[in-house]
């Protein structure tokens, strides 16, 4: 007898098969792996108790029935009384602790993550007692494995396989793995929708690798249970079978082929009565002999053989095998035959046509495929490669190939949503309404779509720059899915042309791909006339969308006054045509808006609105990631650290979620979280800054400029800790990537150049700071002009520079021309002035014009004092200035009277930076103190100054004070 199944077992632990049953019982007593399959299930799982019956509460739910029972779990169909549906709920008892309890909380969770029409969607988790249970989309139909035992032809089987691939794919997109994949555990619903389902395995790979290296169990029993440590060993992968190894998508693949298998075959592909022949077969690649009365064609005979095969040969992904599976060579070479004898066939094209009909009948909802693939196909991808080789730009053929990616992506997904919409309608599960709205919503999208290409189709070098973060930020297919918030908006007015409304949408489309143009002027026109001809259409929903896009556009071109407006005019237009996601959309919008301009009491208050009204829509993660990102900036700013790091690490988890591990917006937003780590964790904000920058060379290649703008924040955060070989070498490769790619004089070549100096100037490598500053400026004067802000930063540069090499007579000039930028540019009185009259105080004192230079130290001390206020640590360097004067003017006490304001600050010196000026302060106080005769009062000033110096691991300074000390 072949070990039998594991509901069989759990059915015999739960009292629902004799044990008397003699086929069983004899299989028992000669099975040893069977025996403890049958232990360890009664061991862990508890028998649902008698309470649980039509009526019973569960959470909210209320019991109707019973729908089935697997070996982790009990499946009831229950009553959500709050939303008024049925919903599948799942409850699972335990004996074993919480750790089985934490796996199916994981499961939850992982299923929470995905939202596809291919995956069964998760509504609700939550503990009942001693129990967990989960409120799932309740599919009416059957599993895939009780579906393949009726007649199927391959086609069909196909079909079904292939929408399942579809369902694993966006899994892996997520960088979640099903490790336990299966007819099982698919759905097949009466609406003809197929859904993967029963994600009890899910794990990150993170999660994967910490729980098989705590239970390193390969040759143990437990791995013929369902649920234990790596899934059925039927589906399992050969690595998995030899080893502890992680589960991944390839192991994944191998389980949906080995299933495949089963459905064109009607058996498994390997043989084995235990888990040893088994187990043998699988890692040899003994694939049983075919069964002869199967009519499956050659080429996918060989496309199951290529995911059964060694890793190296399976698929690159499962979006690849499930593209694959829809593309069959035979029905390619009937069309090429067609169209080889249209000449000689016309006479008869109308009856052929009307015999292959009927022959064949044609998929109602397939025609998503052929509407997509009028705006983005292969040969599109080739018109759009020449265009970008024809550029010249040195990072085209990476761009192309991210951008590219993204558009494949797009389409697959537009081309699902498409099936998904057509399928609910013809099943009758949602009005022909609904599906004209989801039908507008994708066709919105493919508006989108078809103004990028249109920008890329002419491609300059901003625009090869931009693309793939374009095309990243297209809007997401899978919203059009939601129809909780299509169902809420109000129809348009009667005698409203469809038409015109789709013009105005396509408008609407064009304005959001071209926000990034350099040319903000022209987009602002596009977007005025856009918003014009929403306002004479009168269609409320339209008015917000083009209400928001003018937002955004008027933002981006700084014209804060305008854009605020529109977001006004945006919110009021969404609720009039009860749009409640173009009203969080403008909320987030004008949230953004309001963190410019320093109100946050504003922000806030926005982003509790918008949240309300992703409330009313069931949510939308990627809304919710930017405002969950405008909060952390917020906090940060307002130095509350813990705060910034909870908001930024939030929306870093949301992206994953909804755009995925590897988008660029994920990249971004590690760099955010990076950014705040700095203020306190350096070595926390390199981790995720690399974290960033990996996606976006894997995503953008070697040579693009937003790899050259990572490598130098990078570069400045090792040079912050001390990795000044490492920083050096990061910033070169910055610089050498913009020099590559962009014209010399290019304000981001400048920057990039001044960031080198930057960080040669922290290796106290004056002499290579001051060249590359001096670089700088030229460059950055030839890009900005000689009024600009930049120059005026880089010359505040390299006047610092030169105060450390002493050569106060050229740093004269250039401090005052700084400065006068500074105060032409943000007035006299902003706090970035201070900075710059420091510089010039110094270089003053330097040539020894004293009084001149404590007037400028005054000015500088009295801004940041009104900034910042008196008991603030950037006050440190402007007091050590005016020390420095005081001790150049032999006023002693004033020195000693300025230097203990400084230590005062010492409990608020966080920072590197204002730890080593308190450290400095101290040690002049100390000698100032011993050249008056205190030296009782100098020594424990050295002694604090010396500590504080070697935990900074600065060497010189701490030498000095020690030989002071001796002295």
């Amino acid at each position: 007898m072949v070990c039998p199944d594991e509901r069989v077992m759990l059915d015999l632990v739960a009292g629902r098969i004799p044990a008397q049953a003699i086929a069983l019982r004899d299989h028992l007593d000669s099975c040893d792996s069977c025996r403890d399959v049958v232990a360890a299930l009664s061991s862990s799982v508890e028998p649902t108790p008698a309470s649980v019956q039509p009526g019973s509460r569960i959470g909210r739910y209320v019991i109707v029935d019973e729908l089935g029972r697997g070996a982790m779990a009990t499946v009831y169909r229950a009553r959500d009384p709050e939303l008024d549906r049925e919903v599948a709920l799942k409850l699972v008892h335990f004996r074993d602790g919480g750790t089985s309890a934490e796996r199916l909380l994981r499961e939850a969770r992982a299923m929470a993550k995905l939202t596809h029409p291919n995956v069964t969607r998760i509504y609700d988790v939550g503990t009942e007692g001693d129990a967990v249970f989960l409120a799932m989309e309740l599919v009416a139909g059957m599993d895939l494995a009780r579906w393949l035992r009726d007649s199927h032809t391959w086609r069909e089987v196909v079909a079904v396989f292939a929408a399942a691939a579809d369902g694993l794919a966006a899994a892996h997109r997520q960088l979640l793995i099903h490790r336990d994949f299966k007819p099982a555990n698919v759905l097949v619903g009466d609406d003809g929708r197929v859904l993967v389902s029963d994600f009890g395995l899910v794990h990150t790979p993170s999660e994967a690798d910490r729980e098989l290296a705590a239970g390193q169990v390969a040759d143990d029993v437990l791995l013929t249970r369902t649920g234990a440590i790596v899934g059925t060993p039927a589906y399992m992968a050969p690595e998995l079978l030899a080893t502890a190894a992680a589960a991944d998508e390839l192991s994944d693949q191998f389980s949906f082929a080995v299933a495949l298998f089963e459905g064109l075959y009607g058996v498994r592909p390997f043989v084995g009565d235990d888990l040893q022949a088994l187990r043998a077969n699988v890692l040899a690649g003994r694939i049983r002999v075919l069964p002869a009365d199967r009519d499956v064609p050659g080429w996918l005979h060989q496309l199951v053989l290529r995911g059964l095969g060694p890793r190296e040969r399976r698929f690159a992904s499962m979006a690849a095998l499930a593209g694959a599976l829809r593309a069959d060579p035979r029905r390619r070479r009937r069309l090429i035959g067609a169209f080889a004898g249209v000449a000689l066939v016309a006479a008869t094209a109308v009856a052929g046509a009307s015999k292959l009909a009927a022959k064949e009948a044609v998929d109602p909802c397939a025609a998503g495929d052929d509407k997509i693939a009028a705006s983005w196909s292969p040969l599109k991808a080739i018109e759009l490669r020449v265009g970008f080789a024809k550029s010249g730009v040195p990072f085209a053929a990476d761009a192309y190939t991210a951008t590219a990616a993204r558009l494949d992506r797009f389409r697959t997904d537009w081309a699902a949503g498409y099936r998904a919409a057509c399928q609910a309608s013809r099943a009758g599960v949602q009005s022909g309404d609904l599906l004209d709205r989801r039908m507008q919503c994708l066709d919105s999208r493919r508006h989108e779509l078809d103004a990028l290409l249109g920008v890329l189709a002419a491609p300059d070098r901003s625009t090869i720059a931009h693309a793939p973060e374009t095309a990243d930020a297209l809007s997401r297919v899978a919203d059009c899915g939601n129809t909780v918030a299509l169902g809420t908006l109000m129809p348009p007015p009667a005698g409203v042309d469809a038409g015109a409304i789709d013009k105005v949408k396509a408008g609407i489309a064009r304005v959001h791909v071209l926000r990034n143009s350099p040319n903000p002027k022209h987009v602002i026109e596009e977007a005025d006339q856009v918003l014009a001809d929403a306002k004479k259409l009168g269609y409320a929903p339209v008015l917000a969308e083009a209400n928001v896009a003018s937002a955004i556009v008027h933002m981006v071109a700084n014209q804060t006054k305008e854009a605020n407006q529109a977001v006004e005019d945006a919110v009021v237009a969404a609720e009039a045509g009860r749009d409640f996601y173009t009203k969080a959309h403008a909320l987030a919008v004008g949230m953004e808006l309001a963190y410019n301009t320093g109100d946050f009491t504003g922000a806030v208050n926005r982003d509790r609105l918008a949240r309300a009204a992703l409330s009313a829509i069931g949510g939308n993660e990627k809304l919710e990631a930017d405002l969950e990102s405008v909060l952390g900036w917020i906090a940060a700013r307002q130095e509350d650290e813990s705060a910034a790091e909870k908001h930024l690490r939030r929306a870093l988890e949301l992206r994953i979620h909804a755009l995925g591990a590897q988008d660029l917006t994920t990249a971004r937003a590690y760099e955010n979280l990076g950014t705040a780590l700095g203020n306190r964790d350096l070595a926390a904000a390199l981790g995720e800054y690399e974290k960033g920058l990996a996606i976006e060379r894997a995503q953008l290649g070697g040579k693009h400029p937003a790899v050259a703008q990572t490598l130098g924040n990078v570069a400045i955060i090792q040079s912050s800790l001390g990795k000044q070989t490492e920083a050096i070498a990061t910033a070169k490769e910055a610089l050498a990537i913009l020099e590559g790619s962009m014209p010399v004089n290019h304000p981001a070549v400048a920057f990039a150049t001044l960031q080198l100096a930057g960080v040669y100037h922290q290796a106290h490598d004056y002499e290579h700071a001051l060249s590359y500053q001096r670089k700088a400026v030229e460059r950055y004067e030839a890009a900005v002009g000689p009024d600009h802000a930049d120059l005026g930063r880089a010359l505040t540069n390299l006047a610092a520079t030169l105060a450390e090499l002493e050569r106060y007579d050229e740093m004269v000039p250039v401090a005052r021309r700084a400065l006068a930028i500074q105060e032409k540019a943000f007035g006299a009185n902003s706090p970035g002035t201070a900075t710059i009259r420091n510089n010039l105080a110094t270089a003053l004192a330097g040539v020894g014009k004293n009084d001149e230079a404590l007037e400028q130290f005054q000015l500088a001390l009295a801004l940041r004092e009104k900034a910042y206020g008196k008991d603030d640590p950037r006050l440190l360097s402007t007091l050590l200035g005016i020390s420095a004067v005081h001790q150049a003017r032999k006023a002693w006490r004033e020195q000693i009277a300025i230097l203990e304001r400084a230590m005062t600050f010492e409990p608020k010196a966080k920072a590197p930076r204002d730890k080593s000026l308190i450290a400095k302060a101290a040690f002049e106080l100390a000698m100032v103190q011993r050249a008056h005769g205190n030296k009782q009062r100098a020594k424990p000033l050295a002694e604090r100054a010396l500590a504080m110096y070697r935990e900074l691991d600065r060497a010189d300074d701490a030498a000095a004070v020690e030989k002071f000390l001796r002295g």
